[in-house]
Parts: structure tokens; sequence; C-alpha cells
């Protein structure tokens, strides 16, 4: 079976055996380039709670023989054998990787790396079940997360995701809650060591650092009052989109920071300061709300990387959005603002179209805001959609939201709320 980007497929449901053999392969332009698997044995938090569960060239095997890896022998390929039966009961997926070893320094790149594939085979390695071939649409990426075994209901499943970002095994180890130290006496790779973050420093008392939800919150407040909107409280909602190539701006931080200035922004309009939390791609999740004085690497402990799948479903998740303040906790009285990530790749025209229409009767403004130059489809064209009771909704792009003053950010996203609030008010979708 031939998978496609952002598919997920049962592995050992229905089937009696106890191991999976997974076999991966690419093709470089020129010999000189180095590409390494790995595999990161994570909880169900996203985390590898020790080094022995990182599998690469220098630790081959886990400590409970679970996971092991043996190279090509045309540096080409190799393979990763999983024991299901051997497995810790604390591991809950597994994610697997491909990285050019000093590719930035070396400009290399997964452009010149071809034929990138991944088969998944049944016991013996006589015959492949599952075959995931990924990487044409990559560039100027140095790793690729290229899928992720996970547990679901006592069984494992693989989810196709094959999407790439520009940092390389250190950023990965990283971003997976591992610390990386480069030796540099290595006869071949740098060694590279892998240390749990929690394990590499004694425990210390830390202190909630309110002060940056604070700067931004009185920026917030200068916006609103320019809008003369100074008053009005809302309920407040951030929706990330969470498809693969979004990835690079979750590791580099984009997402975290983008959180936090919307936080702000709950913060000061929110009765209770809260923030309602969505990620979505192929399917929606819908997190806890968080108030300023938890807002610390909020993203990278509540969403782990691929965990909604790798495409874009931008209908799911907005009805899920309808469902919470419309069926779940309904109030004619205060009204939901909602600001919403993506980087674009947008296709669902007719539902997200439906969706808005339909909304246009409920006290929900939806600002959408794009992370990037792609296509934004239905979005871009919001001015012009017919058929809603009010216009409720807004879109504008930003190459990049760091390069973007927090003023300027803010005035934008109060640019076409204002007046949405007076026509929900005086079409009685609001209620004074």
């Amino acid at each position: 079976m031939l998978l496609q980007k952002g598919q997920k497929i049962d592995v050992t449901k229905n089937r009696n055996h106890k191991n999976v053999q997974v076999h991966i392969g690419w093709k470089t332009a020129g010999t000189q380039i180095e590409v390494d698997a790995s595999a990161f044995l994570l909880s169900s938090s996203g985390i590898c709670a020790q080094d022995e569960d990182f599998i690469f060239y220098g630790n081959p095997v886990s400590s409970d023989h679970s996971v092991s890896y043996t190279a090509g022998s045309n540096a080409q390929s190799g393979q990763f054998t999983m024991d299901w039966s051997r497995l810790s009961s604390s591991i809950h997926k597994i994610a697997l990787t491909l990285t050019i070893h000093e590719g930035k320094k070396l400009n290399q790149y997964f452009n010149q790396v071809s034929n990138t594939y991944l088969e998944i085979v049944d016991p013996g390695g006589k015959e492949t079940t599952i075959k995931f071939e990924f990487g044409k649409d990559l560039t100027k990426e140095t790793a690729i997360v290229v899928g992720e075994f996970y547990l679901h209901n006592g069984e494992w499943k693989f989810s196709a995701i094959g999407s790439g970002f520009f940092g390389g095994l250190d950023d990965l180890c990283k971003h997976y809650g591992l610390e990386v130290i480069d030796n540099q006496d290595d006869a071949g790779h740098d060694a590279v060591v892998a240390e749990s973050a929690a394990a590499a420093a004694p425990p210390v008392e830390t202190k909630i650092n309110l002060n940056k939800i604070d700067l931004l919150k009185k920026k917030v407040e200068i916006s609103l009052a320019k809008n003369k909107i100074a008053n009005e409280k809302a309920r407040v909602a951030v929706v990330f989109d969470a498809s693969g190539s979004m990835f690079n701006l979750y590791l580099n931080g984009t997402v975290q920071r983008a959180f936090e200035k919307v936080l702000a922004i709950a913060s000061s309009m929110d009765d209770d300061g809260q923030l309602d939390v969505w990620f979505f791609a192929d399917s929606s999740m819908r997190t806890g709300s968080v108030t300023a004085t938890d807002y610390e690497n909020y993203v990278k402990r509540t969403y782990t990387l691929g965990a909604a799948g790798g495409g874009n479903n931008e209908p799911e998740v907005m009805r899920d959005v309808i469902k919470k303040y419309s069926k779940e906790e309904p109030n004619d009285r205060l009204p939901v603002y909602v600001i919403f990530f993506s980087d674009g790749g947008i296709y669902e025209t007719e539902g997200i179209s439906k969706i808005l229409i339909e909304s246009s009767k409920l006290g929900i403004f939806w600002q959408f805001v794009g992370l990037g130059q792609s296509y934004y489809g239905v979005l871009e064209e919001l001015d012009d959609l017919p058929g809603r009771f009010i216009d409720n909704a807004d879109f504008f792009a930003l190459d990049d939201i760091d390069t973007v003053s927090d003023s300027e950010l803010y005035d934008r996203l109060f640019n076409e709320y204002p007046q949405w609030l007076v026509q929900a008010r005086q079409k009685r979708i609001l209620k004074s």
C-alpha cells in the first residue's frame, strides 16, 4: 500500500505479530552528502525521558532492545527493527527522522537528495506492507520528520508526515527534550551525546515571568483605546495551523511567540484572562484554557509535532470552535474573537466558505493571519464572500511576524473587529 503525505494507517491492529522492520532510503547527488536516520522514543507528551531513547548512529539499540537501527552497506539506506513486546509502557510514540550531517555548514540540503522513501515490512522482511515516498517538495531543509508511530487505543498506528525544516540533528534533539554536546575529537561524525533535559541539571525553583505578557498587554490596551473598544470584553481564542509546512515555525519558536502575543489580548479582553487554544492539521486538537501564569513553553509542552497529522483541514477545527461557543458555552452577550494562524496551502474553499456563511449569524469574529507567502485561497477573498448575514471575518498576511512591531500587529488585528461589533449589536446577534 502506498501512503500519501498526512495519511495514517494501522500497523498492529488485526495483525498477529510482535515486531516490524522499517526500511528507509535515499539517493544523494554527491557522495559527500551524509544523511543520517534517527528514531526518538517519546512519552505521551512527546519528550525523550532518557538519552537511551534516542536511537542513532552513536546509540543504535535502545536499552530494552525494543528498537534498533542498522545502517545500509551503501550509506544510502538503513533499517529500524521494532519489537512491540519489548517496548516500555512509558513509550507512546516513535518519531523517525532524517538529517544531513553539517548540512547548513556545508551548504547541503534535501533538494540535493532524491528518492527518499520509507517501507514498513512484515516480520521476516519478505513482504512490503506499507510504503511512503516523500521529500519532492523540499528545498533548503536540512532535516525531515519522516513519520511517527503512535499508540492509539492499545494499537500502534503510523502517521506519514514527510515534512522538512531548516534545523539539523541538534534542533531535533532539543525539540524532543534532549541536550546535545558535540565532541570534535571523534574520528568520524562529531560524537553526539544526548542527555534528557530533566537529568542534565538539578531542579531549581523557577518564577513565572509575567513581565513579558504585561508589557505586551500594555500595547494591546493602547491599540484597543485607539480603536475605541478599550472597555469591550470578549472571549478570545487562537487557532494554530500545525500542518507539515509549519514544523519549522514550531521548532524555531515562532508559534510560541505568536501565542504570547495573542495571550496578551486575552489577558486584556477576557474577564478571567483566559485564552482558548486549538491546533489543527488533518484533525483538530482543542487544548485547555491558558492564562499568563502558565505561558512559558506552552506550545512545546502542549502540542507534539505531527500529532494531528500533516495536512490541512480548516473546516474541522472551525466546526469545533463553533461547537464550543454556540453549543457547549453559549453566551449571546459576550463576543468571541478568534485569531486563526495559517501558512497557506488552503484548498477547502467550499467548506470554509460554508462555515463562514453559517457562522455569520453567531457572535464569532474570525481574524485570519497568514504566516508566509503561500496560497491562501478563499481567505484572500473574504471581502467579496457573498451570502453572509454580516461581514464576520478579516485576513492579512505577514511574511514574518517577528519583523512587525507589536503595536502594528495589534492595530492590524483590530482593524475590522470594532465594525463587526457594531453590526453584530445592530443585527441583534449580540445583546447589549
